[in-house]
């Protein structure tokens, strides 16, 4: 179903953009201050009074492998909004890369490691190859170990983050048209990056979530009805009973925590989505004000609930805002088509 492929693409780009300026933030009453009710897309502020960023250790990076640049005076300031360079409706870096590797993916025809890895490649370490400041564990591991001569393979990150999954986005969504086979490209880009297993079980888990979703089936029913003999944490939560008795803080402050550890991360995504099943603007809303890592959820929530409700339920006023809505619209558009032309 083209709409609900569609739907799910760009809830997804909405719903990192939408969050974006909230990222790191633990008091929701200071997201409050700083951006309201988060109903519109938004500029990030600084200074960012809870931000760590400075406190992030940068190696020396030889031209070949620094990902950083210029951007380097920013990380060093005490107080640096993580996505201080961004404009409102702009998506951050893995949200970015997973229009890269969507456009990559078309160009192709197809998955081709060899390819993207080298347009990733110049795209971190060309001087004005992205516009974010940010960048998430992975990534920066990646090129320190290039840098120090170590096997990325070898030496990745040994956390899983939600953000390891939507610099992926496309695969979740091309792999959601054949499941059997929605390990191979994750798992050739993940290695490169993560330890972990958690975040290569997650994005197969949320690619068959989508093939049920793009069939016709609500979330509800997928979860505990389809989905019911997968074995994954995610599918273990008492999403009902939370819906039924906890607020939307509680939840995320007492039994998961806001941080991007995809453990838990995707519960609480799981759980907004569920909550707020009727309502794509809410859901988006309400996730972005309760801050932590909030873009990577946004991306998730988008997900799963643009592939159930397609494009009508995205806010014209919010996609339209997107600062790559031209780049969005094309490659969206494009990636369904190569989809189609691989499964068939």
């Amino acid at each position: 179903n083209k709409d609900s492929f569609l739907g799910a693409w760009w809830a997804a780009f909405t719903g990192d953009a939408l969050a974006m300026p909230c990222r790191g933030y633990t008091d929701t009453a200071l997201i409050k201050d700083e951006y309201g009710d988060v109903r519109e897309m938004l500029q990030p502020k600084s200074p960012h009074i809870e931000s760590n960023i400075s406190l992030i250790k940068i190696p020396d990076l030889g031209e070949k492998f620094d990902y950083i640049g210029e951007k380097l005076i920013f990380w060093k300031r005490p107080g640096t909004h993580y996505h201080e360079t961004l404009h409102a409706g702009e998506n951050t870096l893995p949200m970015f890369l997973a229009l890269h590797l969507a456009n990559d993916f078309c160009t192709n025809n197809g998955y081709n490691d060899e390819k993207w890895f080298a347009r990733y490649h110049a795209i971190m370490t060309s001087k004005n190859g992205y516009s974010d400041l940010y960048v998430p564990s992975m990534h920066r591991r990646y090129f320190e170990n290039l840098n120090a001569g170590l096997d990325p393979k070898k030496n990745g990150v040994q956390e899983a983050n939600i953000s390891d999954l939507t610099a992926m986005f496309p695969l979740l969504l091309y792999y959601s048209f054949n499941c059997e086979k929605s390990t191979d490209a994750q798992f050739k880009i993940l290695k490169k990056f993560v330890k972990s297993e958690a975040s290569l079980n997650s994005s197969v888990l949320i690619s068959k979530i989508l093939a049920y979703l793009m069939q016709g089936f609500d979330l509800e029913c997928v979860l505990y009805e389809k989905m019911k003999n997968e074995m994954h944490l995610a599918l273990t939560f008492p999403y009902r009973r939370w819906i039924k008795n906890h607020s939307d803080e509680s939840v995320a402050k007492q039994f998961l925590g806001v941080n991007g550890h995809v453990e838990y991360a995707l519960p609480l995504s799981i759980f907004l989505a569920l909550k707020y099943k009727d309502n794509l603007q809410e859901a988006l809303r309400v996730n972005a004000t309760l801050g932590g890592e909030p873009t990577g959820r946004g991306v998730v929530i988008g997900a799963l609930l643009g592939a159930e409700f397609k494009t009508e339920k995205i806010p014209a006023i919010w996609a339209q805002k997107l600062v790559y809505f031209n780049e969005i619209n094309a490659i969206g558009n494009a990636l369904y088509e190569t989809c189609c032309k691989n499964i068939l």
